[in-house]
C-alpha cells in the first residue's frame, strides 16, 4: 500500500465524514416522511408479547396446583387451596360485569397467579412494605392471597373478598390493554380500573391523604409523572375523578374515550373528543364533586375495618359509594 502524506489522510478523513453526515441525513428525512407505525389492537406483535408473557407466568409456577374456571387458569401455592377457592368464587363474576360494559372478551383464558406476600413483592419487583393487593402485566394477573390481608373464616373473608378485593381492577386493566392496544396512558389506566371497581363492589380508596380538600394535581402532572407523584393516593383519586367525570358527560363517553386513544391520540386529545371539553374542565368537575359537599368522601375509614365479620388487616376501607353511572 502506497504511503500518504497526513494531508492526504485528512482530506480523506473529511470525504467520509461529509458522506456520513449526508447519509445520516437522508435517513433523517426518509423517517420523518414514513413513521413507524403504532401498535394497534389485534396486531401479532401486540399478542405476540402478551402470548409470550402468559406463557412465562404459567412456566414459572408449573409445578403449582391449579383451579380452573370457564374463563380463568387460576394457579397459587401448595397448601393454600383455600384462599384460591376464594378467588375463583369472584373471578367469574368480575369477568362478566367488566367485558359486559368494557365489550370483547380475551381469546384465552385468563392466567392468574395467587400468591404470598414475599412472592407478590418478588414478582413485581417492590418492596414487600408497598403491600400492593394485584397488579397485571401484559395479559397476567396477580393477586395477593387474600388471608394475607383478611382474617375471619372463610366464608367472612370470601364475603370480604368479594367487598374490596381487586378482581374487577385488574380485570379492567386487561379490557383496557385490549382495546386500545397497550396504549392506555397510566393514570387514565388506574382511573377506569377504580371506576369499574367501584360500580362493581362500591369500594373506593379513600383515606385522610387523599381528600380533595387540598391543592390538587395539574393534568400535566398526572400525564406525565403519574408514577412518581409524591402523593400516590391523591394522583389514584383524581384519576378515578376524571373517568366519573368523562362518563358523567354523556353515556358512552368512556367508550369514546378508549377508542380514541386506541386510535393514537393523547391522553387530552381523547377526553376532548369524548366530552367535548377540555381536559382540565373534566379534572376540575371530578375533584369538586367531594370537597365541601359530604364528609365520607373526605374521611378516611377506621385502620381495621370490618366487613361481613372479616377484618381487614392492612388497608383501611370506607364504606360503599353511592350513585351509578351508565358505563
Amino acid at each position: 500500500m502506497a504511503k500518504r502524506s497526513p494531508a492526504a489522510w485528512l482530506r480523506r478523513a473529511v470525504i467520509l465524514l461529509v458522506m456520513c453526515l449526508a447519509a445520516l441525513l437522508a435517513v433523517r428525512v426518509v423517517l420523518r416522511q414514513a413513521p413507524a407505525p403504532r401498535l394497534a389492537l389485534g396486531t401479532d406483535v401486540h399478542d405476540a408479547v402478551r402470548a409470550v408473557a402468559r406463557d412465562q407466568a404459567l412456566a414459572a409456577v408449573a409445578g403449582e396446583p391449579t383451579i380452573r374456571t370457564p374463563h380463568f387458569i387460576i394457579k397459587y401455592p401448595a397448601g393454600d387451596r383455600a384462599d384460591a377457592a376464594i378467588v375463583a368464587s369472584q373471578v367469574e363474576k368480575a369477568y362478566a360485569f367488566v367485558f359486559a360494559r368494557m365489550g370483547g372478551r380475551p381469546a384465552d383464558p385468563v392466567v392468574v397467579r395467587v400468591e404470598t406476600r414475599a412472592a407478590l413483592a418478588a414478582d413485581l419487583g417492590v418492596p414487600p412494605n408497598q403491600d400492593p393487593l394485584g397488579a397485571y402485566w401484559r395479559g397476567v394477573i396477580w393477586l395477593l392471597t387474600p388471608s394475607a390481608y383478611l382474617s375471619g373464616t372463610a366464608a367472612q373473608r370470601q364475603a370480604a373478598f368479594a367487598a374490596v378485593g381487586p378482581v374487577a381492577h385488574e380485570l379492567t386493566h386487561l379490557a383496557d390493554d385490549d382495546i386500545t392496544g397497550g396504549r392506555m396512558p397510566a393514570f387514565l389506566d388506574e382511573g377506569m380500573a377504580q371506576y369499574m371497581q367501584w360500580r362493581f363492589s362500591g369500594y373506593r380508596w379513600l383515606q385522610a391523604d387523599n381528600t380533595f380538600c387540598q391543592p390538587h394535581y395539574s393534568w400535566r402532572q398526572l400525564a406525565g409523572e403519574f408514577d412518581s407523584l409524591p402523593n400516590q393516593a391523591l394522583a389514584y383519586r383524581e384519576s378515578f375523578a376524571v373517568v366519573r367525570a368523562v362518563e358523567a358527560a354523556s353515556p358512552g363517553a368512556a367508550h369514546r374515550m378508549l377508542a380514541a386513544i386506541a386510535a393514537g391520540a393523547t391522553s387530552a386529545q381523547a377526553v376532548r373528543d369524548a366530552v367535548g371539553s377540555r381536559e382540565e374542565t373534566a379534572l376540575a368537575s371530578g375533584s369538586a364533586w367531594s370537597c365541601g359537599s359530604g364528609r365520607a368522601s373526605s374521611a378516611s375509614a377506621a385502620p381495621a375495618a370490618q366487613t361481613a365479620g372479616a377484618t381487614v388487616t392492612s388497608r383501611a376501607w370506607p364504606a360503599n359509594a353511592s350513585g351509578r353511572e351508565p358505563l
